[in-house]
């Protein structure tokens, strides 16, 4: 069951991330939860029992609907469909026409685009390029359910090779 607060004057709301309450509102189309962390365009879909949170970015033709999940870092572009109770996270990334259908889990550095439609209880995950990573806490993997490799994310962040290539060329 998901929790809701008003602390403030604001609306925060717990979505069981382990991150406890934090500050979020309701979309304007859909009426879905998006945490203020997150980028969801107002043209896009939000379904009322959809939410969006973490780092993720939702482009403006994208439908999120049902109970899905969008979160960490993942980046959602295109006309991108995602209903069920699936869930993106990670650093995934989905563009294009990809519609994502009944219990699809994808995660960590996986990037779908195209048109394809997968659907019925799949799970896509792509784990090379940090799994091998020394900066990888694999003790805190399983409880966040997020790709917890910053190292890696830093360094693409500030456009330079991640730390993972760095770390290989080294061995």
């Amino acid at each position: 069951m998901y929790r809701n607060y008003a602390i403030e004057g604001k609306r925060i709301h717990d979505f069981l991330d382990g991150n406890g309450p934090v500050p979020a509102h309701h979309h304007p189309n859909g009426g879905g939860w998006v945490a203020e962390t997150a980028c969801v365009a107002d043209t896009a879909y939000v379904g009322p029992q959809a939410r969006v949170f973490g780092n993720a970015v939702v482009g403006d033709r994208a439908k999120i609907g049902d109970r899905a999940e969008i979160s960490g870092q993942a980046v959602i572009t295109g006309d991108v469909k995602v209903y069920g109770r699936c869930r993106v996270q990670g650093h995934a990334i989905i563009e294009d026409e990809v519609m994502l259908l009944n219990d699809v889990f994808i995660g960590t550095n996986l990037r779908l685009k195209g048109s394809a439609v997968i659907e019925n209880n799949m799970t896509l995950i792509s784990y090379k390029s940090c799994l091998d990573c020394p900066f990888l806490p694999r003790d805190t993997y399983g409880a966040t359910g997020e790709n917890p490799c910053m190292g890696c994310f830093s360094a693409i962040m500030r456009r330079q090779r991640p730390v993972a290539e760095e770390w290989a060329r080294s061995r």
